[in-house]
């Protein structure tokens, strides 16, 4: 259910015999129903895709697919979600193709979720060039090119570990590892400022956020900036995202349903759904 929130309720899986289970219930639980249609939460997107932007990069977070240290690849969060294919200026034929593409990425990806970053981030950037490869077939170049600016701003500065763009601003070794060393070091101070509860944490995170980016830049000639601002191209509002995520995987492997005829994800589109986790003991 891609468009459509998903509202659960667990209970202890205490041993509870049918009878005892309201009929009610037992008509919307068939066994084995997994409904987990998200993959990695996120932050809730918002702010300017100015590269230094602090919203613009925890847009993505928890997306699917890192692309640097501590941020995960924005591309699946872009191409699921319909603001975008505005943006873009998708055909019908176009979005529908897109969105089965998107699917074929998102099941093995789904199934990697609980598994530790470093374990699987080459299957994962397998996954991402599947997309990648995908798109090639479906979007023009002009297309393309606008994807490739709305990826980037999403990323925030860590759009500058891009190989393709550090081509574009001229980089040269030395500024690439001195950026790379300098978001590695930001990421840690906000990965244990995140940790910290208390109050002044969202104003410590600001502060580190605004230090990151007076140094990037400091780092950065004024051509490549204003090249930077070039590639970047026109201000996308983020806020318009959806925290669209992947698809729940179709039931299977159930050999028996318990009151009620099988059913299929799309049976299921529109409404809430109630899951309930119970066993015999």
């Amino acid at each position: 259910m891609r468009d459509v929130p998903v509202r659960t309720r667990c209970w202890s899986p205490c041993y509870r015999h049918p009878s005892h289970v309201p009929s009610s219930m037992r008509k919307i639980v068939c066994a084995g129903l997994v409904l987990l249609a998200i993959v990695w939460p996120f932050a809730s997107p918002s702010g300017e895709p100015d590269p230094g932007d602090s919203q613009a990069s925890d847009t993505t977070e928890h997306s699917g697919g890192h692309s640097g240290p501590g941020e995960p690849d924005p591309l699946l969060l872009l191409l699921r979600d319909p603001a975008v294919h505005v943006e873009l200026d998708l055909t019908a034929h176009q979005a529908a193709d897109l969105m089965r593409l998107v699917d074929r990425v998102d099941q093995p990806l789904w199934r990697l979720r609980d598994r530790p970053t470093a374990e699987v981030a080459e299957e994962v950037q397998q996954h991402l060039q599947v997309a990648e490869d995908g798109l090639l077939g479906i979007l023009d170049e002009g297309q393309r090119e606008r994807l490739a600016q709305l990826r980037w701003q999403a990323k925030g500065f860590r759009a500058l570990l891009d190989p393709d763009l550090q081509r574009r601003l001229g980089l040269a070794d030395s500024q690439a590892g001195r950026i790379a060393r300098l978001l590695e070091r930001t990421a840690r101070a906000l990965a244990a400022e995140r940790s910290r509860s208390g109050a002044g944490r969202e104003d410590r995170i600001k502060q580190i956020r605004a230090q990151e980016r007076a140094q990037v830049l400091k780092l950065l000639s004024a051509p490549q900036r204003r090249e930077l601002a070039a590639c970047l191209g026109k201000e996308f509002d983020f806020s318009r995202l959806r925290c669209l995520y992947a698809r729940a995987p179709e039931f299977a492997g159930i050999t028996a349903w318990l009151n009620g005829e099988p059913l299929k994800m799309a049976d299921l589109q529109g409404r809430v759904v109630v899951l309930h986790f119970w066993a015999y003991g």
